[in-house]
């Protein structure tokens, strides 16, 4: 791909057979992640090769080629990094009893780090978010925020946080078994359309309730959206506020980039300091895409009613989008 980089102001066709070559390398060195992450040797990805499998995969497509996107320069290979490396573990003080716990390295955000740990005392896990020790203070600040907007909220379908600790910058939050991504691509051969459906409903559920709190989530993907796979029941919780939107709030990101696969792409023409509800239905309704098809690539389907919900909320012409998350719905409820 080095070839045809850097692309300057313009872009560059990547050729479909190296194109689905270097996504199958993405895919399965991910894939390899999570299969050790819960291992009893964590392994953590590099944050360089990280960030570029996360930049690659927003543009690499199975077929047809892939658009090189402009500005993007040329990709350094370092032969003596490794993509992999053991996670490093961390220890903190129960919040119930006086004794050290071990936590694994879980996860990793733009802001925090994230680590798993079964408490002894309750007998079950918690997930704690630190703060990256590179955040200025307004970054700081911001992940406070998302901490607060999370703790100020009520509802079975936000993910529950309980205490932050200002001297180490982090906090503990519920454990969920999956996110909605891998959740989907774990079982997608096995879910019927109705458990698919009630994924969908839960999830207009959640954010029915924070637009009611006059917030945007900003940041909607699948994989902001954890489940817990019960023996009975399948519960959706929304998580990861760090980019919400908040009326009168000075410490709302306005100059973040666009990103990732799921927001509308005007956003690229309007900035992401204009963002609104319409934006939100967009990514809403690519995500219910995803829920209900497995997909993460827009494509026509043999389903004309799921066709027809998709064009209403993927509309280019914003005053011809639903409104609100209920109008989405009850599109929604019409697919057969």
């Amino acid at each position: 791909m080095n070839t045809r980089l850097p692309t300057t102001n313009g872009t560059a066709h990547f050729w479909a057979d190296p194109s689905r070559t270097l996504l199958k390398c993405i895919e399965i060195s991910e894939r390899l992640y999570y299969k050790l992450k819960e291992t009893k040797i964590p392994i953590q990805i590099n944050d360089y090769y990280r960030n570029l499998f996360h930049q690659c995969g927003e543009f690499l497509s199975y077929s047809g080629g892939s658009t090189i996107p402009s500005n993007m320069e040329k990709i350094d290979i370092y032969y003596k990094i490794p993509i992999y490396s053991l996670a490093h573990n961390i220890q903190i003080k129960s919040p119930t009893i006086n004794s050290q716990i071990v936590m694994k390295s879980f996860d990793e955000g733009s802001y925090a780090n994230i680590f798993k740990y079964k408490d002894p005392f309750y007998n079950k896990h918690f997930i704690v978010k630190k703060a990256k020790k590179d955040l200025n203070s307004k970054e700081i600040e911001r992940f406070k925020l998302e901490y607060e907007t999370l703790k100020s909220l009520s509802s079975p379908y936000i993910a529950e946080v309980f205490t932050y600790d200002d001297d180490k910058n982090q906090y503990v939050m519920e454990y969920m078994n999956w996110n909605l991504h891998k959740f989907i691509l774990t079982k997608n051969t096995t879910l019927s359309a109705g458990v698919r459906k009630k994924i969908v409903y839960q999830i207009f559920k959640a954010f029915e309730y924070i637009h009611s709190k006059s917030l945007l989530h900003r940041d909607i993907s699948p994989n902001n959206i954890l489940l817990n796979d019960y023996e009975d029941a399948l519960v959706v919780k929304v998580s990861d506020f760090g980019l919400v939107k908040l009326e009168d709030s000075q410490l709302t990101a306005l100059d973040t980039d666009f990103k990732g696969r799921f927001n509308d792409p005007a956003l690229k023409h309007v900035g992401f300091k204009n963002y609104a509800i319409h934006h939100e239905i967009y990514a809403l309704t690519y995500v219910v895409y995803f829920v209900m098809t497995g997909k993460t690539t827009i494509k026509r389907t043999s389903n004309e009613s799921l066709n027809q919900f998709i064009d209403a909320g993927l509309n280019h012409d914003f005053a011809l989008r639903p409104k609100t998350v209920n109008e989405l719905k009850n599109l929604f409820k019409e697919i057969i």
